[in-house]
């Protein structure tokens, strides 16, 4: 936290030069903090033999940098016929729905919590269903995206993303 210490001027009190007056001002705190601190780590806290067990290479293609969106925890991972990412944030399920970035968006029920759904199909190659699932401190989601080398029959996405989402869910977060 940031506190600055502003000097002004006003005829009230004696300055040190004895001629001007000085007031002290404080300024209101300047946010600087990393609004991802306290999120569950991804990365960290997926076991890699339940990633193996449900069609995930644990190592290959793990990333949990890329590209930081500020406010998320993110890590993913390479299927074999699909691209897994699980990421974290404090904005809420209703906050998604409100957002209105999503066309294709509806209620869903994975073990006892209801969350959302969305199917995105821009083009053949941004192909994606996310679980969206509520958490005590905001939301955890779990997105299969199609893998631009998978070549093969028509996969469903949301079929994948719900089965991940059902075997994940003791390990994400409450």
């Amino acid at each position: 936290m940031v506190v600055l210490m502003l000097a002004g001027c006003d005829s009230s009190s004696p300055s040190v030069a004895g001629n001007a007056d000085s007031t002290t001002v404080t300024a209101s705190p300047i946010e600087t903090a990393d609004p991802s601190a306290g999120l569950w780590d991804p990365c960290a806290g997926m076991p890699a033999d339940v990633l193996a067990a449900n069609g995930v290479n644990p190592v290959r293609g793990k990333y949990s940098q890329g590209v930081p969106i500020r406010g998320w925890k993110r890590c993913g991972w390479l299927g074999d016929w699909f691209n897994l990412s699980v990421l974290t944030t404090h904005h809420t399920i209703d906050e998604l729905k409100a957002s209105g970035s999503y066309s294709d968006i509806h209620s869903v029920t994975i073990g006892d919590r209801v969350g959302t759904m969305d199917h995105q199909s821009v083009t053949d190659y941004s192909k994606e269903c996310t679980i969206s699932l509520p958490t005590q401190n905001g939301m955890v989601e779990v997105m299969v995206n199609l893998s631009q080398v998978d070549g093969g029959p028509e996969r469903d996405l949301c079929a994948k993303a719900t089965e991940l989402a059902t075997a994940f869910l003791p390990y994400l977060p409450k």
